[in-house]
């Protein structure tokens, strides 16, 4: 009983001294200000292969003044010659 108690105590010595050293400052995402904030990473799908990227790791083109946005240039150009073929 005297091991279980000494445990207690020194698990909560432990969370007292780290709440000191260490300070909790989790903060609510909603709350922050747009310049402290993660950088948010919209998925976005290659019409091509209709696979989803993100949207800083996609190639982007301007089709028909449409944006669309693929997973690799492969896939833009083949988008590209595919209507192509199909506008002649």
């Amino acid at each position: 009983m005297r091991f279980i108690f000494t445990l207690i105590l020194l698990y909560l010595l432990y969370r007292f001294i780290r709440a000191i050293f260490y300070p909790y400052t989790k903060r609510n995402i909603d709350t922050m200000r747009s310049n402290e904030r993660p950088e948010e990473d919209e998925m976005v799908m290659d019409p091509y292969c209709e696979t989803y990227v993100p949207i800083r790791n996609s190639y982007s083109a301007k089709i028909n003044g449409e944006s669309l946005y693929f997973c690799s240039t492969e896939c833009l150009e083949k988008y590209k010659q595919e209507k192509a073929q199909i506008s002649k």
